[in-house]
């Protein structure tokens, strides 16, 4: 049984542990901007060629039914050569996942680490108490003693594991403990970005961001946001990385109207789902394929309305967003998918690739037809294996690329799906996918004491 927390460590009352502590935040000199350079153009093997140091990834639970891609990350990066032990703060789960999921025989919980080793390792560590203690204390989501010590428990483990890089997956209390650990045990941290409430829920983020040695962003938009909250830190834009063998290529329904187009991703730009509905409106009746809306933030009302209007609401379906771990069963029964493709602009397929919004890479690994909506370069979209793209703001183009799709032949469609998993196979190797991340925990310096 663990002892007591030892009173200098207990947290003081609440009208204390609230209290932001004023200071300034060194910039270390790796800290920037930019983040690696694009990932190969050519296919890269998944068998690591290197050893690259252990990584622990913090999160919240582990499995975690919400977060498909967790899993995926790891491969990834074991695939680049780094041993990775996944380190959960809740209690593992009690269902069958736990006993499925490869990676649960590895998994660490931050109660596997005692009152006694916590201890030790503040006294005795090789990192930077004191620093640990003034980013506990500048917080001010958490009481800084309770903060400090679960930091101990979680460098004690990381130190019993060899760990040399903690990897946050959160914002919240993942990110701060990661940050402490590595203070404490004088390693390295970074902070994974993946969704817009990642930075709206976050309390002392820009705090966060800055202290942590780098951070990892999902999508350009979240990139720029930490960017705006921390000027001096490290960020890399990296899209959720997916594995193509987890999609399996459907066959094409050989008459249209037995089809359906997949609209997937965020919230569509204004007129964009009109635009889609009006183009599968105009064909003739016997050739409209079904519509199934699966965006985030949708206005399922709005889109039943308009649906209706144009006299094809028994071919649209509104559903909500699938989870990530729900998004390859998610394209089953499609032939088409629609959805932005936001890669700034990336001169090629090999550094586009590196940002791809999932909705196109997912389409890509699924062999589906691609309609790449905003896309800023046709050649690029070409190249990654789109089968249709349309420029942004584009509305006759949008009205075209959907008939074009709609009006295929089955053969020519499945041709189409067929060379969208051939390329998404030679652009999204788990070890090409995960090349900027590995090759920037190799680059970062743990903090000078």
């Amino acid at each position: 049984m663990n002892s007591p927390l030892p009173a200098a460590l207990r947290p003081s009352p609440a009208a204390d542990t609230t209290r932001a502590v004023t200071g300034t935040v060194a910039v270390r000199p790796d800290a920037g901007t930019d983040g690696p350079a694009p990932g190969p153009s050519r296919p890269a093997a998944d068998e690591p060629d290197t050893i690259g140091r252990p990584i622990g990834v913090v999160m919240a639970r582990f499995p975690d039914p919400a977060d498909g891609f967790v899993s995926t990350e790891i491969r990834g990066l074991q695939a680049r050569g780094h041993r990775v032990v996944p380190i959960a703060l809740a209690a593992p789960p009690a269902d069958d996942r736990a006993n499925t999921e490869p990676l649960a025989a590895v998994a660490r919980h931050l109660d596997d680490a005692s009152d006694l080793q916590a201890l030790t390792l503040l006294a005795m560590g090789a990192g930077n108490v004191p620093a640990a203690i003034r980013f506990c204390r500048r917080q001010t989501a958490l009481p800084w003693r309770a903060l400090l010590w679960r930091g101990a428990r979680l460098a004690a483990l990381a130190d019993n594991a060899d760990i040399e890089h903690l990897q946050a997956r959160g914002t919240g209390e993942e990110a701060a403990l990661a940050i402490v650990a590595a203070l404490l045990l004088g390693c390295t941290a970074s902070v994974r970005i993946a969704t817009e409430a990642d930075i709206a829920e976050a309390r002392d983020l820009g705090h966060k961001l800055a202290s942590g040695h780098f951070v990892v962003a999902t999508e350009r938009a979240l990139a720029a946001a930490a960017g705006a909250l921390a000027p001096q830190a490290r960020v890399v834009t990296l899209s959720e990385i997916v594995d193509v063998q987890d999609f399996q290529v459907s066959a094409v329904p050989p008459h249209p109207a037995d089809r359906r187009i997949l609209v997937l991703g965020p919230a569509l730009a204004a007129g964009v789902a009109e635009a889609i509905l009006e183009a599968v409106a105009a064909l003739p009746e016997g050739r409209r394929p079904g519509l199934t809306f699966a965006c985030a933030g949708q206005d399922g009302a709005a889109l039943a309305k308009a649906a209706e209007a144009r006299g094809i609401a028994s071919l649209v379906r509104i559903e909500p967003a699938p989870p990530s771990g729900a998004i390859a069963d998610r394209m089953q029964g499609h032939s088409a998918v629609v959805a932005a493709l936001d890669v700034g602009q990336a001169e090629d397929a090999a550094a586009a690739s590196m940002i791809v919004p999932i909705p196109i890479k997912v389409g890509l690994a699924a062999g589906l037809a691609v309609v790449a909506l905003d896309a800023p370069n046709a050649s690029v979209a070409a190249d990654l294996g789109c089968a249709r793209s349309v420029g942004p703001g584009d509305q006759s183009g949008l009205l075209d690329a959907i008939d074009a799709i709609a009006r295929m032949s089955a053969g020519e469609l499945a041709s189409l799906g067929h060379g969208a998993r051939r390329r998404a196979t030679q652009l999204f190797s788990l070890r090409a996918q995960m090349r900027p991340i590995s090759e920037t925990i190799e680059l970062v310096a743990p903090s000078a004491s």
